[in-house]
C-alpha cells in the first residue's frame, strides 16, 4: 500500500484534516501503539471536530454580530438588573425548541445587545443559523417583509421587549 497515495486521495476527497493527521501518523509515529480502530477513530474524530468548528466558525460569520459575545463576559452588576438564572434559562436555547419568541429591553448601556449577540452566537454553537438585527433595522427588514409579502428565512432576533 502507497501511503502518499492515500493520503493525497483524502486530500482530493476534502478529507484535509484526516489526511494531515494520517500524515502525522506515518512521519512521525505518534500513533503507532494505536490499532487500527483507534487510528481510524481518531481520524475520523479529529475530520469531524475540524468541519463543526468550520461550520459554526461561517453561522457566527453569516450572524453579522457586531462584537464578539460571550455567556462568560456577562456583566451581572446590581445596577444592570440582570438576573443571572433568567440568562442562564435563556442560554438554555429551550425556546428554540419551543419555537418561542424572545424580546430584551432595558435602559441604555443595560447590555441588552451584547445578551441578545450571546444568545445568537450560542445558537450557531449548536448550529442553528441566525441573524443579528439592531433594532431600527430589525423594524426596516420586517416592514419590507410585510409590504413585499416574503418573510425572512432565519429567526429574527429583537431587541424589542422585556424577558420574563
Amino acid at each position: 500500500m502507497n501511503e502518499n497515495s492515500t493520503v493525497e486521495k483524502m486530500r482530493r476527497l476534502h478529507l484535509k484534516t484526516m489526511a494531515g493527521l494520517y500524515h502525522q501518523s506515518l512521519t512521525y509515529q505518534h500513533y503507532s501503539h494505536c490499532t487500527t480502530d483507534e487510528l481510524l477513530a481518531l481520524l475520523v474524530d479529529a475530520e469531524w471536530e475540524h468541519r463543526q468548528k468550520t461550520r459554526i466558525n461561517s453561522l457566527i460569520k453569516l450572524g453579522a454580530f457586531k462584537q464578539s459575545a460571550s455567556p462568560q463576559n456577562i456583566d451581572y452588576q446590581a445596577s444592570r438588573n440582570l438576573d443571572k438564572n433568567v440568562v442562564d434559562r435563556l442560554l438554555s436555547l429551550q425556546f428554540l425548541d419551543k419555537v418561542e419568541n424572545i424580546i430584551i429591553t432595558g435602559p441604555a448601556g443595560s447590555g441588552k445587545s451584547y445578551l441578545a449577540q450571546c444568545l445568537g452566537v450560542k445558537a450557531c454553537q449548536f448550529l442553528f443559523k441566525t441573524h443579528y438585527y439592531a433594532t431600527s433595522r430589525f423594524r426596516d427588514k420586517t416592514k419590507l417583509a410585510r409590504l413585499d409579502g416574503t418573510s425572512p428565512f432565519w429567526r429574527l432576533w429583537s431587541v424589542l421587549g422585556k424577558v420574563r
